[in-house]
């Protein structure tokens, strides 16, 4: 945690003096000198800084929004004809897709919350089972 609080400041630091550079335009002599100083000294804690920065980036684009899940899973629901449980719905999505989230995780959260979407046709039919919602 405290290297995250040093790498912040170390970014905002350089975002402020980049900043300053934009402003002034004309730079002397010194301030080259300067600038060459502190981009020798802060290279390695800006690479980690970018790593850092690439890994968060990375991490959000493993993950789905439960509404690209609803309309995969209506779908699904919509094709067999009948009510599906919540075991079966997961093996169906686990054939498509690379990404899944953790099945107790997709029992317990994911489908409820598709559930009260009023924008996604599924609907609970009995505990467990979940079938698709025709809308008139």
């Amino acid at each position: 945690m405290e290297e995250r609080r040093e790498l912040s400041r170390q970014y905002y630091d350089l975002k402020e003096y980049l900043i300053h550079l934009e402003e002034d335009k004309i730079v002397s002599d010194s301030s080259d000198e300067l600038s060459q100083e502190t981009k020798f000294s802060n290279f390695k804690s800006e690479k980690v800084l970018q790593d850092y920065l690439i890994q968060r980036k990375m991490i959000g684009t493993h993950q789905r929004n439960y509404k690209d899940y609803g309309f995969i899973i209506a779908s699904i629901l919509k094709e067999s004809g009948k009510p599906l449980s919540g075991k079966q719905i997961y093996q169906e999505l686990a054939k498509n897709n690379d990404i899944l989230p953790d099945y107790r995780n997709f029992v317990n959260n994911i489908l409820p919350k598709i559930n009260r979407d009023d924008s996604i046709s599924v609907e609970r039919a009995m505990r467990g089972y979940w079938q698709y919602r025709n809308t008139p």
